[in-house]
């Protein structure tokens, strides 16, 4: 028998007096409570459900404790880009860390989830090459630098600077993307390396890793 908006009052107002008969105690809606900080969430929902729908966790690696350190920064990176100090911080003020496990977490777990990730870094750019690229496609490689501050970087040496920075040692990374501009692997070179020498390395690189004998 359908019930009528009286109905469901009065029977609301039964439930109530019977568990305020039983030490129940109520409050109206929005007192009692006060918000002390809320986080924000509209924008981590967005970027993660994109990630979700390219399927990034499974392309990171299994699951585990550096997948989702990685699976963060990689989230961050697309929402506040920053340095991984700044980043680490950051956690705290989005639901990111707290769904992810990862407020106050320190530079050297950051470090070490990184070398995991280095470790994977085959795996993961061999998977990218099989969604993207097949025999005969158009592979874009383009070769850039960035000049370094300090001594310690085996890689660092003089070179042709894009920067127009004299003096300054430069490191050389190499990015292979498809047709479309998405990324398939990237390698870091020495910062004397020459175009031609990159090139020929990443010819090598999709023959040898990709199995791709034309492109």
């Amino acid at each position: 028998m359908a019930t009528t908006p009286v109905d469901r009052r009065r029977h609301a107002l039964d439930m109530q007096i019977r568990e305020s008969l039983t030490g129940k105690h109520h409050v109206v809606a929005g007192e009692g409570f006060e918000i002390k900080r809320s986080l924000p969430h509209g924008h981590v929902a967005a970027i993660a459900a994109m990630a979700n729908k390219l399927k990034l966790p499974a392309l990171l690696g299994p699951s585990c404790r550096e997948r989702d350190i990685i699976y963060a920064l990689i989230l961050a990176r697309a929402i506040r880009p920053a340095s991984k100090l700044a980043t680490s911080r950051w956690f705290k003020d989005s639901t990111l860390g707290v769904d992810l496990g990862v407020v106050g977490i320190s530079t050297d777990e950051i470090y070490s989830a990184m070398d995991w990730l280095y470790v994977r870094q085959g795996t993961i750019e061999a998977q990218l090459a099989k969604r993207h690229l097949q025999e005969g496609s158009r592979v874009l490689y383009d070769l850039s630098s960035s000049w370094m501050e300090g001594t310690h970087c085996p890689l660092a040496a003089y070179g042709y600077s894009r920067d127009h920075k004299r003096g300054k040692t430069q490191i050389e990374y190499g990015l292979m993307t498809d047709v479309d501009g998405r990324p398939i692997s990237i390698e870091v070179f020495s910062g004397n390396t020459g175009d031609p020498s990159a090139f020929v390395n990443a010819v090598s690189m999709t023959r040898d890793r990709f199995g791709l004998k034309e492109l």
